[in-house]
């Protein structure tokens, strides 16, 4: 092992190295890996918003995350925040205004406005 501004180097011998930091990971890059791209980069907006009645919609199916998909195959998480009907959506930007996002997501009527 030696100590180069910072960093420490050590040499690993494996057969299947395996890198779990993300898309941005600092040591692929630093081992000149590359990684394909899936999506084009883009914006996107977190909505908070209230659908108290989107729990019992879902019964039983009900998670902390659901996604929505969209034809093109990208998908936006839906969270519940804090269990008493607060969701945010990570969805698009664009002209559309966030209640209708939110309300083509949801797809059915949750007690949202």
């Amino acid at each position: 092992m030696t100590e180069d501004a910072g960093w420490v180097r050590t040499v690993v011998r494996a057969r299947y190295p395996v890198g779990c930091e993300g898309a941005s990971s600092p040591v692929r890059k630093a081992c000149g890996i590359d990684a394909t791209e899936r999506h084009r980069t883009r914006a996107l907006r977190n909505i908070l918003f209230r659908a108290p009645g989107l729990a019992a919609l879902l019964g039983p199916r009900a998670a902390l995350v659901h996604f929505v998909t969209e034809p093109s195959g990208l998908r936006h998480p839906l969270r519940a925040m804090d269990g008493r009907g607060l969701y945010r959506l990570t969805g698009p930007t664009g002209p559309a205004e966030a209640v209708d996002v939110v309300r083509r997501a949801l797809g059915a009527d949750t007690g949202f406005p």
